[in-house]
C-alpha cells in the first residue's frame, strides 16, 4: 500500500512514539513492497464525473495475474473495490458474478466499462437490463481511457502480487486496503460505503470507543 497508506491504516488502530519513522523504515526494508511499487503511468484520457453518493456509479474491468483472471468492480464515490477470481471470462460468467455482487451490496444506477466482449455481450446487457442499470462503455477509439478504474486495477494487482510472493492472506490484505483512510481528511472506502468502521485483524479504535454500538450494529 505504500508508506502513506500504511501510516493512515496504523493511525486508525495503534500508536507508539516515532510510529511514522518506524513505518517508513519497515516499508523501505520490505522487498515485496519495493517490487510492487507502481511505475509511472500516463494520465487518464477521459475524466469521469464523481457521483455525490456511494454505490451509484461503478467501474469494472478484468485483469490477469500469472494466468489467473480477476474481475474488479469499484465505486467511483467511495473507491471501495470488490475483487472476484474468475473460473471463466465469458460474458455469462462475468454477468453472473456481477449480479451476485449487486445482490449483496445493491444495484447502482450506472456501470462503466471498456469495450471488452464480456461487457458488451448479450448476457451482460441482459443482466444490466434486469437490474435497471445503465451500461456505459468507453469510446471504441479509446477503450482504456477510464483512468480511475485503471489505477484501481494497478492497486489491487499490486496487493495480490505482494501476497503471492510473501505468503500473506489475500482476503485480509484486500480488507486492509478497503479500511485504509482515503486521505488525511476522508475516512476509508469501507466507512464511506457502509457508514461505519469495519473490524479488521488490527484493533479498531472506533469500535473500541463504542463497544455497545459495535455489538448492536
Amino acid at each position: 500500500m505504500g508508506i502513506e497508506k500504511t501510516r493512515r491504516l496504523a493511525r486508525e488502530s495503534v500508536y507508539w512514539p516515532n510510529i511514522n519513522r518506524h513505518i517508513d523504515e519497515l516499508v523501505k526494508a520490505c522487498s515485496y513492497c519495493q517490487e510492487s511499487q507502481p511505475k509511472q503511468q500516463r494520465e487518464p484520457l477521459e475524466p469521469h464525473q464523481v457521483p455525490s453518493t456511494p454505490w451509484t456509479k461503478l467501474g469494472t474491468d478484468l485483469f490477469e495475474i500469472h494466468g489467473d483472471n480477476y474481475l474488479l468492480i469499484v465505486d467511483y464515490h467511495s473507491k471501495y473495490p470488490v475483487v472476484h477470481k474468475l473460473n471463466s471470462t465469458t460474458s455469462a460468467a462475468v454477468a453472473g458474478i456481477t449480479s451476485h455482487t449487486f445482490s449483496l451490496l445493491g444495484a447502482p444506477a450506472e456501470v462503466m466499462s471498456d469495450n471488452g466482449p464480456q461487457f458488451v455481450g448479450k448476457h451482460y446487457e441482459d443482466m444490466c437490463n434486469t437490474w435497471g442499470i445503465k451500461n456505459t462503455t468507453s469510446s471504441p477509439r479509446y477503450p482504456r481511457s477510464n483512468g480511475f478504474v485503471e489505477r484501481s486495477v494497478r492497486t489491487v494487482k499490486s496487493v495480490i502480487k505482494k501476497c503471492q510472493k510473501s505468503g500473506q492472506n489475500v482476503d485480509i490484505a484486500l480488507l486492509n486496503l478497503r479500511v485504509t483512510p482515503v486521505d488525511s481528511k476522508l475516512p476509508s472506502p469501507a466507512e464511506i460505503l457502509f457508514g461505519r468502521p469495519i473490524q479488521i485483524t488490527l484493533p479498531n479504535n472506533h469500535l473500541q470507543a463504542n463497544p455497545q454500538k459495535a455489538e448492536t450494529s
